[in-house]
């Protein structure tokens, strides 16, 4: 008795495991779609915050289409996958993807926030900054 009573909640279980995964995969296909029909970002998400120096976009066009990144021609595989590298500067980095296909042109901007990598420091008195003195123990 008690095995015919567990593998029923098992599958309701498992069909509600798949029916959120499914719900989560659309919804994040319908997100990606509403940017650019003909292109599509994985990473880095929107309004994305670094310390890093540089960033990467990994995305996808038709392999028919050319892209270009703030004028700059991507090189895509011949499926149209691209993983593109761009400098950053301190603050809000503008990126703007111009994708051409058979299909028409369109634009897409994707902004990335560098944020500063320095500690402050005041400049009324002296300090002395943590982990900057070796020996950090005696």
């Amino acid at each position: 008795m008690a095995r015919s009573r567990f593998f029923p909640t098992l599958w309701r279980w498992s069909a509600g495991l798949l029916t959120v995964g499914c719900v989560a995969m659309t919804a994040a296909s319908l997100q990606a779609a509403e940017e650019s029909s003909n292109l599509k970002i994985v990473y880095p998400p929107k309004n994305h915050n670094t310390y890093s120096p540089s960033i990467f976009f990994i995305g996808t066009t038709p392999p028919d289409s050319t892209v270009t990144v703030n004028g700059q021609l991507v090189r895509r595989s011949p499926a149209g996958h691209f993983a593109p590298s761009f400098p950053l500067r301190p603050g809000d980095n503008r990126f703007s993807f111009t994708v051409n296909s058979p299909t028409g042109t369109e634009r897409f901007v994707r902004v990335v926030n560098r944020l500063a990598d320095t500690q402050f420091v005041p400049s009324d008195r002296a300090v002395i900054l943590a982990d900057s003195v070796v020996p950090y123990a005696d």
